[in-house]
């Protein structure tokens, strides 16, 4: 081996259904998916979240690498997850929950993930990248919010500049990020 590690980046268009807000009484509409990839090369980054409950319409982003260091790995699991929101207290047809990765040292995570029920997810195919392997990124427009739902906690979610992957804070604030891209999908001009 040598030189650095090859990211390949790509999507997916194909989603399992992990919440609907459905029957929670929110403002906005709310669907949140997890990204369906065979093997166990590629990976999902975060979750997908779109804003109504269409049939998903979008894709998200997946990576695979090669060339990789053992001893300095490019993508790495996370160490566990941290708890954003449930939406207990919403009157929602499904129990959800948003959560984000937490990144070993070295790594960032760059999406919130879902998940059906309370329990902290299980993702054994999502991944961190390494710091060195990404730039601080943009906060886009709001996807979803539980306002009105009457959940005992408060959440808003919006995209990032990362392809189909979602930033949640426990709030109704502006977003305050950070969020992070991968360095090469960002464009020096």
């Amino acid at each position: 081996m040598s030189g650095p590690p090859i990211l390949t980046f790509g999507t997916v268009n194909q989603f399992q259904l992990m919440y609907s807000d459905k029957g929670s009484g929110a403002d906005l509409d709310g669907c949140f998916y997890r990204g369906v990839v065979s093997g166990d090369t590629t990976f999902l980054l975060g979750d997908y979240a779109q804003g109504n409950y269409n049939p998903p319409s979008g894709s998200v982003l997946t990576v695979s690498v090669q060339n990789d260091d053992p001893t300095n790995p490019a993508l790495a699991a996370p160490t566990g997850y941290a708890l954003i929101w449930t939406d207990q207290g919403s009157g929602a047809d499904m129990d959800g929950s948003l959560w984000m990765p937490i990144a070993p040292q070295g790594y960032v995570a760059l999406g919130a993930v879902s998940q059906t029920g309370y329990n902290s997810p299980y993702i054994p195919n999502l991944r961190c990248i390494r710091f060195d392997l990404v730039k601080q990124g943009l906060i886009g427009s709001l996807i979803w919010s539980d306002e009105g739902s009457g959940a005992d906690l408060d959440v808003s979610c919006y995209a990032t500049s990362s392809p189909g992957l979602f930033y949640a804070q426990g709030n109704y604030n502006p977003p305050v990020g950070p969020v992070w891209v991968p360095s090469q999908l960002v464009s020096n001009s």
